[in-house]
Formats: structure tokens, sequence, C-alpha cells
């Protein structure tokens, strides 16, 4: 399967991040990224809302950057984990580096697709998802499964790249994604992978489209956080109260 079968079926797209991809996700992501994807994912962790006990569920939780970090930068929150991600290969990862640390217990991992989760309606404080939703086949499906989950009040937030708006930087973003990110991930894992990565990235709305769509879904109160002079940004959207 090639970056455009899946961009023309993105519900296969956990596919090519299964076998060819898991055992070497984290340190790709650390080098395509120069490492800012961890500092965005310690941002997304420092805007979580002050509450003890919060129940989190993890989208497209791969190899679990997003509760680690969580779990490292916000101790005080004493998070539980609901984790779901279509691919078992990612999973099984996650499971081994949370083996032994003391966030296991709080961890729960579930393969599942995040369209129609084999979750209670009203059952998190919050959603998190990072680089996730421009993978999911349905974007409008999975939004309206985030909200049905989301107790009244609680909010989810996506970590997603995005464009810089400035023409300089953008030239030199999606040289950068096109040509580089490709062939320095095909030294370590698949540059395939990749190629859909990227081409994923310039494809799916972003900045202002993209509250549109959440807004659109019946999330209220969204907002953006712009990252690295806008080539990354956390949004938040909130499920009404009742």
């Amino acid at each position: 399967m090639d970056a455009r079968e899946v961009l023309a079926d993105k519900s296969k797209s956990w596919e090519i991040f299964d076998r060819k991809v898991s055992r070497s996700y984290d340190l790709v992501s650390d080098l395509i990224s120069l490492r800012l994807y961890r500092s965005w994912c310690a941002a997304l962790a420092r805007s979580l809302p002050e509450l003890h006990k919060l129940s989190v569920l993890d989208l497209a939780s791969g190899t679990g950057i997003i509760p680690f970090t969580i779990d490292s930068v916000r101790p005080e929150l004493d998070a539980h984990f609901t984790c779901v991600d279509l691919s078992d290969e990612m999973l099984t990862v996650f499971r081994e580096k949370a083996e032994g640390r003391a966030i296991e217990s709080r961890l729960e991992l579930i393969t599942a697709d995040a369209t129609k989760m084999p979750l209670d309606e009203g059952s998190f404080d919050v959603v998190t998802m990072a680089c996730g939703i421009r993978n999911v086949g349905d974007t409008q499906a999975g939004l309206a499964e985030i909200l049905r989950v989301l107790k009244p009040g609680g909010r989810v937030f996506f970590l997603e790249p995005s464009i810089p708006k400035s023409w300089i930087l953008k030239k030199i973003f999606l040289g950068y994604f096109r040509h580089v990110v490709p062939r320095l991930a095909g030294v370590f894992s698949t540059a395939e992978a990749y190629r859909y990565f990227n081409q994923s990235v310039e494809d799916f709305p972003y900045g202002e489209a993209f509250i549109e769509m959440i807004e659109q879904a019946g999330f209220t109160g969204c907002t953006m956080q712009k990252l690295t002079l806008g080539a990354g940004a956390i949004y938040v959207g909130h499920r009404p109260s009742e």
C-alpha cells in the first residue's frame, strides 16, 4: 500500500503505520521534527485543566507520547488514560514502554476505530489527539464520536502540524517535509509512510478552517494556539454544558 492509496481511503491509514513504522516511530518523530514534537506535546499537557484524577481519552495513541508526556509534565493530575489506536503494533510498543512504570496501572489500551468506539457517552473530562484527526477516514464522524464520549463541559485538545502563513517559512517548511523528511525517514523506517504524512498535512484543513470544522461538529468556545512560528497548533473545543 502506497501513500496515494492511503490518501484515497484514510480508514486504512493505520496499516501504513503498523509493522513498517512502529518500532522506529519515536526515533523518526524526533529526527524529522528536530524534537519540536516533544515540546509541542508538553505544551498540550500544560494546557489541560486543573482537575485531580483527570480522565483522559487519548486517540491515535500510537506509542504513547501524549500519556507519557502528560504524566511527566503534569503529575499532579494523577490522570487515568484510556488509549485508542487501530494499530496493534503501535500499542504493543506502547505497552512495552509502560511496563514497570508508575503510569502502567492507570492505562487502558484499546484497539478501535475513532469513529465508533466501545466507550460510554459522557465518560471523559478530556480527549487528546495528536497528529491523528487528519488520518480519520470520516472526520465529521470522528468529531461527533469525540463529542459523544466527552462529559458535558469537557474539552478536546487536538495537536496538529500546520503550514506557516509567511511565504518564506512556508517555502522552507514544504521543501523540508516534501523532500528531506521521506529521505531521512527512509534510513530508519519506510519513506512511503512519511510521504503520506507530509501529503496528509498539506491536504487537511488547518487554522481557522479547522476551527470552523470543529464548531460545525457541535463544539463551542473553540480556540487555537500557534506553535513554533505556525508550524504546529493546539486546537481546543468544549462540549456544551447541559
